[in-house]
């Protein structure tokens, strides 16, 4: 229980600047965060070790308001997506000239994303949105698409792979 109340004290500003950037509701960010914690506690016994603590919370949390319909929707140009977490406590701000750079980087794998994805079928890309864009089980994949989990779990890598080669075929 101690440990669980370190882990909380030091990692709390972070998720909570996290969320509050994902969803934009203070309240739904508080909540997401103990509900979290709240998950850890339950299922602490269940959790393999993690190599980097501060990403696993991040990443959890993420992942949480995202299945629950919290995110607020925003695009890649959206201009507060290159300067994070601005006027945080304990976080830097990037200047104007990195905030360009990201974006021409987030630029060049948009293109780079969307020609590896022309190169996919229609059913290739049906299962890359619902794992990812829907954040859908492959339960829930397998139903939509009227396969079995294990297709759909193939079907998914299979396309990950696919578009991996993809990718690093216009790179090199």
């Amino acid at each position: 229980m101690e440990a669980l109340g370190a882990l909380y004290d030091r990692h709390v500003d972070d998720l909570f600047a996290v969320s509050l950037y994902v969803c934009g509701d203070r309240s739904t960010a508080q909540d997401a965060i103990h509900d979290l914690f709240l998950d850890l506690y339950k299922y602490h016994k269940k959790l393999a070790p993690a190599d980097n603590v501060r990403a696993y919370l991040i990443t959890a949390l993420r992942r949480r308001l995202y299945k629950a319909g919290k995110a607020k929707s925003r695009s890649l140009d959206d201009e507060t997506n290159g300067a994070r977490f601005l006027d945080q406590p304990g976080h830097f701000t990037e200047s104007a000239e990195e905030v360009i750079v990201l974006k021409e980087s987030q630029r060049g794998l948009r293109q780079s994303l969307h020609k590896a994805l022309q190169t996919l079928t229609e059913h290739q890309k049906q299962a890359i949105q619902l794992r990812f864009t829907q954040d859908k089980s492959y339960e829930e994949i397998a139903k939509d698409l009227q396969l079995s989990v294990p297709s759909a779990r193939t079907l998914v890598y299979r396309t990950l792979k696919a578009m991996r080669k993809a990718a690093l075929s216009l790179f090199f």
